[in-house]
């Protein structure tokens, strides 16, 4: 239920957040969003909750957040004149969560696409998705979740890939309303700098950048040195003389560990 709340504090920001949404507790901010979408939600509306019992990653993975531990929050993004790709907005997340934590000391990579890691240790995920309205594609919703306090780490036997926290990485006590606007400003400033701009910042913070790593999918795997991103987003992967360029296609990347070989 929507109530009034010390986050309701929070001001818009180079165009986004507002009107803001508190839930209590909401199963995903994402289908909130893209209800709210479909209804006419103007750009820049955000979506919060303290706690989220639905929420997915890629694949259709849960991502859960226990109230009072994480930031659970999504985005409208009405782009007139854009196409409805979700690939580079995914990248445009992680970039301004990514800033968001370089002004609290903490230095972050961007596992292609989606992922934002301290130390090989997940701390942030990101998903955009398309809204329709009828067979009409008319905004992005860009979800965005981040590990804050020690709570919102889940045991390691839950997971596939190592997590961490805000507070961990920056070894201080975290406002999770001060990091909450700081990813919404620099979301904002990111998206009116314009996509080439964000795009650079995304290939720069690019994890295993000119290391080789193994892609996998339910339809095979790929494996190669990874040179950076292309003009869409997808991942350049060097395989000897041929560069391939990757879609997200729910693929999974390993760092290739040649002392296992």
């Amino acid at each position: 239920m929507m109530k009034e709340t010390p986050f309701a504090a929070q001001r818009p920001c180079e165009g986004l957040g507002e009107p803001f949404y508190y839930f209590a507790s909401l199963g995903s901010t994402n289908d909130t969003a893209a209800s709210l979408a479909q209804d006419g939600a103007c750009h820049g509306t955000l979506v919060f909750a303290d706690e989220q019992t639905s929420g997915r990653g890629r694949e259709k993975r849960r991502w859960i957040t226990p109230p009072g531990t994480a930031l659970a929050l999504s985005v409208i993004l009405r782009l007139p004149g854009h196409g409805v790709e979700t690939l580079p907005y995914a990248g445009l997340g992680a970039v301004a969560v990514s800033d968001a934590l370089a002004e609290l000391g903490v230095g972050a990579v961007i596992k292609w696409p989606n992922d934002v890691l301290v130390g090989n240790r997940k701390l942030s995920g990101v998903l955009a998705e398309v809204s329709w309205t009828g067979e009409q594609a008319d905004a992005i919703i860009l979800g965005i979740g981040v590990n804050v306090l020690p709570g919102a780490v889940p045991p390691p036997e839950s997971i596939r890939i190592p997590a961490t926290c805000v507070e961990w990485e920056a070894g201080h006590s975290v406002s999770r309303e001060d990091l909450l606007q700081r990813i919404v400003c620099a979301l904002g400033r990111r998206l009116n700098a314009g996509a080439s701009s964000w795009m650079q910042i995304w290939e720069q913070r690019l994890a295993f950048l000119g290391q080789e790593v193994s892609l996998k999918s339910g339809s095979g795997s790929l494996r190669g040195v990874v040179r950076g991103l292309d003009e869409r987003g997808r991942l350049l992967l060097a395989q000897g003389d041929r560069i391939t360029p990757v879609h997200v296609s729910e693929m999974r990347m390993e760092l290739v560990d040649r002392a296992e070989e």
